[in-house]
């Protein structure tokens, strides 16, 4: 009942749409009615969910509406009277599109028109969809409105391009009809409408802003209107009214032609509401019916009958693409195409019409694909996928997509279908490799693996049984060919090749064609390379894709984005096909009309062949793909019970045991030089040591997956075994003479033999039994035994000489091997007993064994046969295959050969790493009794089943590698960790909390991290111009890792997480390189290499500095020995120690060579001998004889020792976990966390954070630690013996003093001429030590004394220039001499009534300067805004030179330093203690109309050390009247808020400070100073913040750019409708 009562609610509706005059218009996200005719006006939304709509048009006898729709790149109707209550949207365009502007329906013969501003091109469509034609497509721009007129076949359209127009032309797009008939006067040509009654085209211009109406010749040219218009663009006419869309306004008007008003709005929109963009009247009278040539049998075209101006009044076209053949019927379908790959995008081209119209390909999935073929037979075509990874195809339309290759592909390139033999090629750059398959994708087969760099493109010729392809391999390029099945493989071309890509055949002339991208040619040669010469040389700046068709080549240029044809003998006719075409990749050439002709003999029933038929230039052979074998027959393929596994030097080798010439290559790249070789049946991998390589490799049994999992220190692995049991890898490495065991993927190293090991070899295992067998060819030779944890080794049999091949035949228990000194095949039973000999006549040098059944199979290193014969006695002796030289090892693929079972079956044991199979106690060879063990990865610690990592050992570095070293351990004692792209080592560090390895890579002067198993590797610090890394060491409890610059001199830190702390040393002349830390004290380490090579001491952020040790030239190591609370560092040739406040000094070992590196484990130090490539040790203690660890031990960098804080010192720690600080953490006094700050940054309130120091003048320093009431200090009291700042930063960092004081031993620092003034200002009296007579000077550098006379006197009597230093002749010009002590006491009352008399003359000029403050402050330029900080001399006065300087301790009687800078506010009863920490802002210049100035970033000086003046209250200033004026200190967070907008404007106005405020007023405009910005100017406005720039010539778009702004709305999120 609902539902009928909508179905009649609806047809009522459109009912009344046609009844009324409606006004239809869309916007960008619907389709609106409005009903003129109505005076309320009131709007119903049609069609929902556009998603950015545009132009609108309707069918009034079909009672649809059509619409545009950008977003979605699509034609769509929808019908407004069906009654069946379907009113779905039926796509009618939905490919080809990228921006359809304009929209007409041709209500006659039921077609769609419409204008591209994209592809620059107008096109027609049946309503249906069926039958698309592109009518013109030359010499259009930006079309945009069009228009038709059906009674007379004649369409407008208008184009606002470079050369703005309105054309006409007949709609069958008759190129004789087409003129133009508006080409002046016009510039943004956007709507066009057709009063059909009076033949008069009206159009509208959204620049000139004008509507303007013309016959349809073009002429009567008028304007109706012009006022009024803002910006016109979509217009229709109805009535005597004309309507239009203001787009900048969002709105409708109408214009009444009748009666000369303004314009009416109809339709007011919002930014929130919508945005018209296309309006017309739907109403019956503006599509009459008339009669039509095409209603008749569609006037008996086959496909589409369009209205034409001229008679009969039509004619016939086809769609784009496809070719006419009559005047009224049409080829089926396009004849010949150009496949074309756009990367995401495959589509095709039709070259049998001139407009080459592109249409894409409904297809999935496509990420990246590059080349192209197709099969004429099926009419499929085939593309390559790189970033999918994957081979596809579909057919022709589009249809029935299909992936054909998805595994062990990794960069396939190129791609070609033999369409006789119906196989498919294709090349892989990832594995460089040739394969081939059916069309299917089935039975696959590598054809050509070696010596292939970059293969890219690949062609066929299956008639004469070739291929060629083409390999762009930078140092060798190439183009190459071999017969169809990859032998007779030769070179064709390989000089004057840069980057060869495409490749094309011609097939009849028997010609290969290349385009190069380097050499930017295109060229061709005979097929067998002769005959060479360039066909193209000019305007190919980037060829890619190259294919061929009839006469014509066509190929795809990156750089123009364009596919190009030119002939193919000539290399004339060049012709532009298309352009603008971005990501051009592969093409295709393809002729529908005939199949391409041939044959070969795989043709028919496929040669005869099971699988691959694969034809040769003079015959043809049958192919299997991997694991099958072909048989006897050399047809059939079949699946081989077992087959014999060859390792031979680069290659390994799959040879039948049953079906004689089936051996092959497997397809396995990177061999250099295999040596041993074995398999796991379970996931079907096969397993080899390369010798040269020096590594373990696995790949898949069919060469894909290579997999080195055993890289780092290995030497020359010459045997190996696999556990297919327990899932582990045993090796023998001859060369660092130990045997080895691992997990199947390499990890979980672990050493079982090392000690009398002498040459290992061969390896066999006994899973079932759990014993292990080698042989040994040191000394006489002799085969070995032991479980296969390394436990209950013994010796089978001595005096073997050469045994090899090791291998056990399970079924009767018997251990076979090859004697190659005498030479013979042996047996023995598993425990070495009835030894007998199987083969020892007829044998030259018999190497690999194994055993398989009846049989072994054995091959001989000199003659390269590989024989077969009876195990038991050696008769029945077979050549299997001859001329295999130098096998080095040979198996048997069998699941016969893998076979039993024990514990480490069943989830590895129970075991987190290595599951070792052990026989059990008393069990007999062959009880198959046994037990396991659970193994840990050498060094590492078994604590229930759990390996734990190992707490105590050193790393060191070599150049390329970094090892662990642990000396005291049960375990082998050298283990080289597993990081891979190790470059140059030259400093280590590890974190033992988070087994991360860390290290300074010289090659790119960066820091990274690795575990210390190699999973994870990143780069921590980049490298970059601004860093050269030195030295590390961690943190391990905050997880800081603090590192030396070489190229600033500089520490600095860096969390573990990449992100910077800061620096925290960088002091001037000082370059610390080698770097230690005292993580449980929080203490910091470092040599300094500068002027006086020493090692300093401080807290982790670089404060408290401690001069541990001096005079140290040749500093190479530093250690921290955290235990014994000791500082080691080696130098010149001796090794030192002292504790950690550089006491105790004492040498440890002398005598050295070339010492680097340094490290303490327990009660031995550590170092690296550069002279003789070892690692040495000596006890730290008691010193005496130096003892070697480890010796030749190449290009060695760096030592290390590690020490993993212990389970309850993490616990305890306050700082685990950066201890709540955010930047640096040391433990604290009261066992809670200390956070400490770098340079620059300042702890805050929260004593957590670190934040901006406060912002201090040069005059100034800045406290570390901010608070309230302090923050800044005058510089002059840094380093004065007295803590100033709250935490004591003043007096922190001062090892050294400035040239004008004197250092004591204990730190502080102290006047110079304090130095032998009879009183000790030292602690420690040091001031008062080696002081000359009375009447003398002391020479600075020496005890030298000279006459008092001589100071000053212009000669250097000292030798180092101290007696004519200025400050001392500076004392000379101020201190007198004092005679005795009346004379003394007599000065003291003089100043006293001095200081009296300064006083009064204070308070009366503070009197007078506060009674006139008011009208001072009101003058121009004397406001308070100048800067009191920074006064200037009134009336061009000179200031006078000021030489006052005050003692803080007051035992200076006169109070007064010579030379000094500032004021000392102590000696003036100033009380330090309320001074804040920060400087306050001065006045601003600017009148307190300006408005209010912005936040003072950057606080002005202080008064207390501003060099331009020396007191800081009006009873100190009085003294010096009309030089300075003061304010109370006040803290900069005040001063950073916007002043009163009074005349005494800013803080300097306190009511304390009342004659500050007065004499600022007055001084105001002397100020050179100026805190606040200047007020907004047209110049600072614009490039402020908040406003943008203004209009220019080189930002507006109408002056860049010589061609307007399209007119069409922008289509944003924001101006879409609601």
């Amino acid at each position: 009942m609902l539902m009928a009562l909508r179905l009649a609610i609806l047809c009522c509706f459109f009912a009344s749409i046609r009844a009324h005059t409606s006004l239809l218009f869309s916007t960008t996200k619907d389709i609106r009615l409005l009903n003129v005719t109505n005076k309320s006006h009131k709007i119903s939304i049609i069609i929902k969910d556009l998603e950015d709509g545009g132009a609108v048009d309707f069918y009034h006898a079909g009672g649809l509406v059509c619409w545009t729709d950008h977003g979605k790149e699509m034609i769509a109707c929808q019908s407004t009277n069906r009654t069946d209550g379907s009113h779905a949207k039926v796509a009618v365009v939905t490919s080809g599109l990228n921006s359809p502007d304009g929209l007409a329906c041709d209500w006659i013969t039921e077609k769609l028109y419409w204008t591209d501003g994209e592809t620059n091109r107008i096109e027609v469509v049946s309503l249906n969809g069926l039958n698309r034609k592109v009518l013109f497509w030359e010499d259009i721009d930006q079309p945009r409105a069009i228009a038709l007129v059906p009674m007379k076949g004649l369409m407008f359209w208008t184009d606002w391009g470079e050369v703005p127009k309105i054309e006409r032309a007949g709609m069958n797009g008759d190129p004789s009809t087409r003129t133009i008939i508006v080409s002046e006067d016009i510039f943004w040509p956007n709507g066009l409408t057709i009063d059909y009654d009076s033949e008069t085209i009206y159009w509208a211009d959204g620049k000139l802003n004008f509507v303007a109406a013309m016959d349809y010749e073009g002429k009567n040219r008028r304007i109706i209107i012009n006022r009024g218009i803002s910006y016109l663009y979509s217009i229709t006419y109805f009535d005597s009214k004309m309507y239009w869309i203001e787009w900048d306004q969002r709105s409708i008007q109408m214009y009444d032609m009748t009666i000369d008003k303004d314009p009416k709005t109809l339709v007011k929109g919002t930014p929130s509401t919508f945005a018209p963009m296309g309006v017309l009247i739907m109403d019956a009278k503006r599509q009459p019916v008339g009669k039509s040539p095409c209603e008749v049998n569609n006037g008996g075209c086959s496909h589409l009958c369009l209205l034409s101006p001229n008679p009969p009044g039509f004619s016939c076209a086809c769609p784009t693409g496809v070719k006419q053949t009559t005047k009224f019927t049409c080829a089926n379908g396009a004849q010949e195409l150009l496949l074309l790959v756009q990367k995401t995008e495959i589509s095709n081209i039709s070259l049998d019409t001139p407009d080459y119209s592109q249409f894409v390909l409904p297809l999935m999935g496509i990420k990246h694909a590059i080349a192209i073929d197709f099969d004429p037979v099926d009419q499929q075509l085939y593309w390559t996928d790189d970033e999918a990874r994957t081979i596809s195809r579909v057919n022709l339309d589009g249809s029935n997509q299909q992936e054909l290759v998805g595994t062990e592909v990794e960069h396939p390139d190129g791609i070609a279908v033999d369409w006789i033999a119906r196989n498919l090629y294709w090349t892989d750059t990832g594995t460089d490799r040739i394969e081939v398959s059916r069309l299917s994708g089935a039975y696959r087969k590598v054809l050509i693996n070696e010596n292939l760099v970059e293969p890219r493109a690949i062609a066929l010729a299956p008639e004469h049984g070739l291929m060629f392809w083409s390999d762009w391999n930078e140092k060798h390029p190439k183009i190459e060919r071999a017969a169809l099945d990859g032998t007779q493989r030769s070179v064709l071309i390989d000089d004057e090749l840069g980057w060869p890509n495409g490749l094309a055949l011609d097939l009849d002339s028997a010609k290969v064609y290349w385009c190069d991208a380097k050499t930017d040619r295109i060229e061709m040669a005979n097929f067998d390379g002769t005959d060479r010469r360039a066909l193209i040389t000019d305007h190919l700046p980037h060829v890619f894709g190259l294919t061929l068709s009839g006469e014509y080549l066509y190929w795809t240029d990156w750089q123009r984005r364009a596919i190009d044809k030119a002939h193919k003998v000539t290399g004339n006719e060049r012709t532009v096909i298309v352009d603008h075409l971005p990501n051009l990749m592969g093409l295709k050439a393809v002729k529908l009309d005939s199949k391409r002709a041939g044959t070969n003999p795989c043709a028919k029933s496929n040669g005869g062949c099971s699988h691959l038929c694969l034809n040769r230039p003079k015959d043809h052979v049958c192919a299997c793909p991997y694991s099958y074998e072909l048989s006897t027959d050399t047809r059939n393929c079949v699946v081989p019970e077992a087959f014999l596994l060859l390792a031979r030097k680069e290659n390994i080798f799959r040879i039948s045991i049953e079906h004689y010439n089936n051996d092959a290559v497997i397809p396995i790249t990177g061999i250099k030089d295999a040596s041993a070789l074995d398999f796991d049946i379970t996931d079907n991998r096969i397993y080899w040591t390369d010798v040269k390589v020096k590594a373990i490799t696995r790949a898949f049994m069919n060469g894909s997956k290579v997999e080195k999992i055993v890289e780092f220190g290995l030497d020359s692995p010459e045997g190996m075994a696999v556990d297919w049991v327990a899932h582990n890898i045993y090796w023998a490495d001859t060369g660092s003479k130990k045997i080895e065991v691992g997990r199947l993927d390499g990890s979980s190293r672990k050493v079982l033999f090392w000690e009398k090991v002498e040459e290992p070899r061969s390896l066999a295992l006994d899973p079932r039994e759990g014993f292990m067998y080698w042989s040994d060819w040191g000394k006489t030779g002799r085969i070995e035994r032991a479980a296969m944890d390394g436990t209950r080794n013994e010796i089978l049999m001595e005096k073997l000489g050469r045994a090899n091949g090791l291998t056990i035949d399970f079924v009767q228990s018997r251990l076979f091997w090859t004697a190659l000194d005498t030479p013979a095949i042996e047996s023995s039973d598993l425990s070495g007993m009835n030894r007998r000999t199987i083969v020892a006549s007829d044998i030259q040098k018999p190497y690999g064994l194994t055993q398989y059944q009846d049989y072994i199979y054995w091959t001989d290193w000199s003659t390269g046969d590989i024989v077969r014969a009876n195990k038991s006695n050696g008769l029945n002796r077979t050549k299997i295959h001859e001329r295999l030289e130098f096998v080095t090892d040979i198996l048997v693929f069998h699941a016969s050969r893998q076979s039993g079972w024990n514990q480490c079956a069943v989830n590895n044991g129970g075991c987190t790493n290595l599951c070792l199979v052990v026989p059990s106690p008393g069990a007999a060879p062959g009880k198959q009794i046994t037990a396991h063990r659970c193994g840990c990865p050498t060094h590492y610690i078994l604590v229930n089943n759990t390996c734990l990592p190992p707490r105590n050992f050193l790393l060191f570095s070599q150049r390329n590698a970094i090892s662990r070293l642990s000396p005291d351990s049960k375990d082998y004692p050298l283990v080289q960790l597993p990081i891979p792209t190790l470059r140059n080592v030259r400093a280590l560090e590890f974190d033992p909390t988070r087994q991360l390895v860390y290290w300074v890579d010289g090659k790119s002067q960066s820091i990274r991290q690795a575990s210390s198993n190699g999973t994870t590797g990143s780069v921590l610090v980049p490298g970059s111009p601004d860093v050269h890394p030195y030295d590390l060491a961690i943190e391990p409890f905050s997880g800081l890792l603090f590192w030396t610059c070489s190229l600033n001199n500089s520490i600095n830190v860096t969390r573990l997480n990449g992100s910077s702390v800061g620096p925290v040393v960088r002091v001037e002349n000082e370059k610390p390189r080698h770097i230690a830390i005292h993580a449980k004290r929080g203490l910091l380490f470092w040599t300094d290499v500068g002027s006086t090579p020493r090692i300093l001491r401080a807290r982790l952020d670089g404060q408290k500095r401690l001069i541990v040790a001096s005079g140290l030239e040749k500093l190479a190591g530093l250690a921290v020995d955290s235990e014994a609370d000791l500082i080691f560092w080696a130098y010149q040739h001796h090794i030192e120690c002292a504790d950690l406040q550089g006491d105790k000094r004492r040498t440890v070992v002398t005598g050295l060579q070339q010492p680097a590196g340094l490290s303490v484990l327990g009660n031995f130090v550590y170092w690296v001998d550069l002279d003789q490539h070892q690692i040495r040790k000596v006890h730290k203690f008691r010193g005496g004889e130096r003892e070697t660890i480890s010796a030749r031990i190449t290009q060695l960098t760096d030592i290390l020792a590690v020490h993993a804080p212990s389970p309850e010192e993490l616990s305890t720690n306050p700082c685990i976990n950066g201890g709540g600080c955010s930047h640096i953490c040391v433990p604290g006094d009261n066992g809670g966390p200390q956070c400490l700050c770098p340079s620059g940054l300042t702890l805050l309130n929260d004593r957590r954070t670190c934040g901006n120091s406060p912002a201090c003048e040069e005059e100034n320093f800045a406290c570390e630690t901010a608070t309230h009431d302090k923050d800044c200090i005058p510089k002059n009291w840094v380093c004065d013996g007295q803590v100033d700042c709250v935490d004591g930063s003043d007096e922190h960092d001062c090892p050294e003093c400035r040239h004008d004081q004197f250092q004591c031993k204990n730190g502080p620092c102290i006047d110079l001429l304090w130095r032998c003034d009879g009183t000790a200002h030292c602690p420690d009296g040091l001031d008062e030590v080696d002081c000359c007579p009375k009447g003398q000077f002391r020479c600075a550098s020496s005890p030298t004394c000279i006459a008092a006379s001589m100071v000053c006197d212009g000669w250097n009597n000292c030798g180092d220039g101290s007696d004519e230093s200025p400050v001392n002749c500076q004392r000379q010009e101020v201190m007198m001499p004092v005679s005795h002590g009346k004379t003394y006491l007599l000065g003291i009352l003089v100043g006293v009534l001095a200081t009296l008399a300064v006083a009064g003359i204070v308070f009366y000029l503070r009197y007078r300067a506060t009674a006139n403050n008011n009208a001072a402050a009101t003058r121009p330029g004397e406001l308070e805004a100048a800067d009191p900080l920074a006064p200037k001399p009134i009336s061009g006065q000179k200031l006078p030179p000021q030489h006052s300087l005050v003692s803080k301790s007051g035992r200076k009687p006169t109070g007064l330093r010579p030379g000094s800078d500032t004021v000392r506010m102590s000696a003036l009863g100033y009380d330090r203690s309320r001074l804040t920490g920060a400087s306050s802002s001065g006045s601003s210049s600017t009148p307190p109309a300006a408005g209010y100035p912005r936040e003072t970033l950057n606080p002005p000086p202080s008064p207390v050390t501003d060099p331009r003046s020396a007191c800081a209250e009006s009873h100190c200033c009085s003294a010096y009247s009309g030089t300075s004026s003061r304010r109370p200190y006040r803290h900069y967070r005040s001063i950073n808020k916007p002043p009163p907008p009074t005349p005494c404007s800013t803080d300097v106005c306190d009511e304390s400070d009342s004659y500050a405020c007065g004499a600022a007023s007055r001084l105001g405009s002397e100020y050179d100073s100026d805190p606040f910005p200047p007020p907004p100017t047209p110049r600072s406005q614009y490039l402020s913040d908040e406003m943008s720039c203004p209009p220019s010539p080189c930002t507006e778009r109408s002056y860049f750019n010589p061609l307007p702004p399209p007119p069409s709305p922008d289509h944003s999120p924001d101006h879409s409708p609601s």
